[in-house]
């Protein structure tokens, strides 16, 4: 079926139906923060599915009308779930377990951590429903399910949310687990993004749904070479892929960079590349420059100023000025982080969450920032190549969204104004908000004070009456064809010009 972004989903509907429930035994409900005050289950809502459901939805706990119905997923939030991570992708709840990591209710303004104790205490439970299960993927909605599923407390679903994992939970062998925001985040009504949101659980559970039927992980066909590589080898790669960018038209390119002489890299001026990535949809690759023959630049160089190819960025801002300070033009431009902003407006661009959206990707940039040693050149490469395949592979998705609303024109506005940046910033002209608030704290005293001079200056008549004197004289000097000849009389007439302005 197609979605409104026109983008087709194609799922498996399962087998007969036959309603199970979940166990309660296992739960260590004494040291539970949401049990009974006899320490046994407060109401628990157990888990509920098919013999054989096709995948498994696990939420945080359970709700208000969870909690009443003893059903999983009844509520708004599960309305919603069943509307955006089934109906829209052509499932029905029967096809689907559905469960949460805590079978008890939180008590109201529970905090996070007491909600994720009540999901250690009910791990036991659950991993004995699992267990029937093998194999079976996961869709963990919302941030405490997704921490106690990849057993990771420190997990961020703001940043990680739509990404892939495959891991054993329970001893039946690996499954595929993708986190998904929790729907009851979207009832906030400070919330002006729900519904583009809502397309980001719907994309989620897709993933999951393609796991279910087989459909393996996206692949990363990436090469990387640094330090010792085979310079020629990495010049047969850059002419492969300047060949296959000509037989498209598109080559999507990204940097890696250092700052000189004490500056900052995200600086542009005083960025020096010391990798660069270059890749179409079928393949990625990631060079150090220090790898980079003459020859390869050169084949770099004029790829990228070729007007028939169309360069992807994901931040064209910062990558095409510093490629043009380090001597690298682009004529022909586009960015996957300004039609992501046209695509799903008002929420967050950054590179993993988009690339995320579209394919069941591993957690790549967190997982690389947040290494120890992610100085390690392989590692800082092997990410490089990461970030520009997955450019290359979103800019399709990206522009049939935007092509199928209608909206080429507001793209191509954003494409106009990020060119207009460049220029201004290859002028010097600041063109971060930042820069220029701070310039503006800077500069606003200076101007205060020069204003206060001047104020002074004109309110004394007799320096007020020297001044309009010598301006008159200075404009006289340029004669007019109505002007009479004489110097003095036109100083007269540019006298009382300016007594009338001054009047005004």
């Amino acid at each position: 079926m197609f979605d409104r972004f026109g983008v087709v989903f194609v799922v498996r509907q399962s087998g007969e139906y036959v309603l199970k429930r979940g166990c309660i035994e296992g739960a260590n409900c004494a040291e539970c923060p949401f049990s009974a005050k006899d320490g046994k289950p407060n109401r628990p809502v157990r888990g509920i599915g098919p013999e054989d459901p096709q995948f498994l939805i696990i939420g945080d706990a359970p709700g208000k009308w969870e909690s009443i119905k003893g059903v999983p997923f009844v509520g708004n939030s599960g309305k919603l779930v069943n509307k955006w991570a089934l109906a829209k992708i052509g499932l029905r709840r029967e096809n689907v377990w559905f469960d949460h990591v805590a079978l008890c209710r939180p008590k109201p303004g529970a905090s996070a951590a007491k909600r994720l104790k009540a999901a250690e205490c009910c791990w036991p439970r659950l991993k004995a429903d699992l267990e029937k299960m093998p194999g079976k993927p996961i869709l963990a909605v919302g941030s405490t399910s997704a921490q106690q599923i990849l057993a990771d407390k420190k997990f961020k679903i703001t940043q990680m949310s739509g990404t892939w994992s495959r891991r054993d939970l329970d001893g039946t062998g690996a499954r595929d687990i993708i986190p998904t925001i929790s729907p009851s985040t979207l009832f906030n009504t400070k919330n002006k993004n729900a519904e583009q949101q809502l397309h980001n659980l719907m994309y989620d559970a897709a993933k999951v749904a393609d796991f279910s039927i087989g459909e393996g992980a996206t692949e990363w066909p990436i090469n990387i070479y640094y330090r010792h590589s085979d310079k020629r080898d990495a010049e047969r790669a850059v002419e492969k892929i300047c060949r296959q960018a000509r037989k498209t038209g598109e080559l999507s390119c990204d940097l890696e960079t250092t700052g000189v002489d004490d500056h900052d890299a995200r600086e542009p001026a005083f960025a020096k590349i010391t990798s660069i990535g270059l890749a179409t949809p079928k393949w990625g690759i990631s060079i150090a420059v220090d790898v980079l023959t003459e020859k390869s630049w050169g084949m770099i160089r004029k790829i990228l100023a070729d007007p028939d190819v169309k360069i992807i960025f994901h931040n064209v801002l910062y990558d095409r000025p510093v490629l043009a300070w380090n001597g690298l033009n682009v004529v022909n431009f586009g960015d996957t982080m300004l039609e992501d902003h046209v695509a799903f407006p008002g929420i967050p661009h950054g590179l993993q969450r988009v690339v995320s959206r579209f394919m069941a990707v591993e957690p790549w940039k967190s997982e690389f920032r947040g290494k120890k040693d992610a100085q390690v050149p392989q590692d800082l490469y092997e990410y490089n190549a990461k970030d520009t395949l997955g450019t290359a592979r979103i800019h399709g998705p990206l522009m049939q969204i935007i092509r199928s609303q209608g909206f080429e024109e507001l793209h191509q506005l954003d494409l106009d104004m990020a060119d207009i940046a460049f220029h201004m910033h290859m002028r010097g002209i600041p063109i971060s908000k930042e820069k220029n608030e701070k310039l503006h704290e800077t500069f606003l005293p200076k101007i205060q004070a020069y204003e206060r001079t001047m104020n002074a200056f004109w309110e004394d008549p007799e320096k007020r009456e020297e001044f309009l004197g010598r301006l008159a004289g200075e404009q006289a000097k340029g004669k007019r064809k109505t002007d009479p000849k004489s110097y003095g009389e036109r100083v007269q007439i540019r006298r009382k010009e300016l007594d009338k302005l001054i009047a005004l």
